[in-house]
């Protein structure tokens, strides 16, 4: 009897609700704890916490060497003001550069310097222009052609050597201006020392049937030069030449064609002469 009331008051006070929840919180806590601590254990490991600890050890040790007598290194630094020195002064930078790149760079430069030397006129031609000496001659070679053929770069090339003096303009005379006289076609010229060439350049020459004979009974010993091209892209290059300053031409087939059907080409049209 005693020990089934026994029994009872246990398990009413086992499972009394107050202290269930008491139960509870007391559990809660203790996990709360347990993390906590489980936390700060871990923060402990961190690599940032190690560093500053043992930097503050370091901290502590150098203060401890400068108590026992030792000399402080910005004590020393400040102690006697140091003189200034430029040390870029005495500084030589090091070849960073290899072997095959020094000798293509000297390569270069000496390159650059004959090019120079073969550009350069000789001190007195430049005293000699600049004095207005030198004289107007006629052409010793023309570029007679072909139109649309290259005759512009040829001629600008040309003018790049020191010996060679050449017209801008191309001049036209045994073609249009050729009743103007010898005089007039030799004033247009640029002036010239002795030993220089002198040209021009007018492709149309090359297309007039009076030009050679007219050259020749200027001198025989002038030079004619002929820049030719393939005759299909060429004429197509000259037709769009001339289309560009009057869209209202005919087109090219008409124009080169007497006979479409047949295949007669007009050989009287100047783009395909």
């Amino acid at each position: 009897m005693e020990y089934s009331l026994l029994c009872h008051s246990l398990y009413a006070i086992s499972f009394s609700p107050v202290k269930k929840k008491l139960l509870l919180l007391c559990i809660m806590l203790l996990l709360w704890v347990y993390m906590l601590y489980s936390c700060v254990g871990y923060c402990s490991t961190m690599p940032s916490v190690m560093v500053d600890s043992y930097r503050g050890k370091e901290t502590q040790t150098a203060g401890r060497r400068t108590e026992r007598g030792g000399t402080d290194l910005m004590s020393k630094l400040l102690s006697r003001p140091q003189a200034w020195v430029d040390l870029e002064a005495d500084y030589d930078e090091p070849p960073v550069r290899t072997a095959s790149r020094d000798l293509l760079n000297d390569e270069l430069d000496s390159d650059r310097a004959e090019d120079w030397e073969q550009r350069s006129p000789e001190p007195s031609v430049l005293s000699s222009f600049s004095n207005g000496s030198g004289s107007k001659k006629l052409p010793q070679a023309i570029i007679i052609g072909v139109k649309k053929g290259g005759t512009r770069a040829l001629l600008e090339f040309l003018r790049v050597h020191p010996d060679i003096r050449a017209v801008g303009a191309e001049p036209h005379f045994f073609d249009r201006n050729y009743d103007n006289g010898l005089d007039w076609y030799r004033d247009l010229m640029p002036k010239t020392l002795e030993g220089q060439i002198t040209m021009e350049k007018t492709p149309s020459y090359f297309v007039t049937r009076e030009a050679p004979a007219r050259i020749s009974a200027m001198s025989r010993d002038t030079k004619l030069i002929v820049v030719v091209r393939d005759p299909v892209t060429r004429a197509i290059s000259d037709y769009t030449q001339t289309l560009s300053k009057k869209p209202d031409i005919p087109t090219f087939e008409s124009l080169t064609f007497k006979n479409r059907t047949t295949g007669l080409i007009d050989t009287s049209w100047s783009a395909v002469q």
